[in-house]
């Protein structure tokens, strides 16, 4: 997460397949990609979320003004996340 915040460099993280990540994982890489600067495009995708992530995912929809792209497919969101 730290250094999404510091690297004005990078534009594109792609997660992808890795369950193992959850929702620590997911809300940690979430945190830093809400200060990034320079990330375009964040693919969050079969990473083990849960509704336990609806929280962060709200905050960097928020507070991203780079972000173009999300993708938390395939993901155990649950319906309660779009109440968020």
């Amino acid at each position: 997460g730290e250094m999404l915040k510091k690297n004005t460099f990078l534009t594109m993280l792609r997660l992808s397949r890795m369950l193992d990540v959850g929702d620590e994982g997911a809300n940690y890489v979430m945190a830093g990609a809400k200060q990034s600067k320079s990330l375009v495009v964040l693919e969050l995708r079969r990473v083990g979320m849960t509704e336990m992530s609806a929280q962060g995912l709200c905050g960097l929809v928020r507070e991203n003004r780079s972000l173009k792209t999300l993708n938390v497919c395939i993901n155990e969101l649950g319906e309660g996340t779009a109440l968020v």
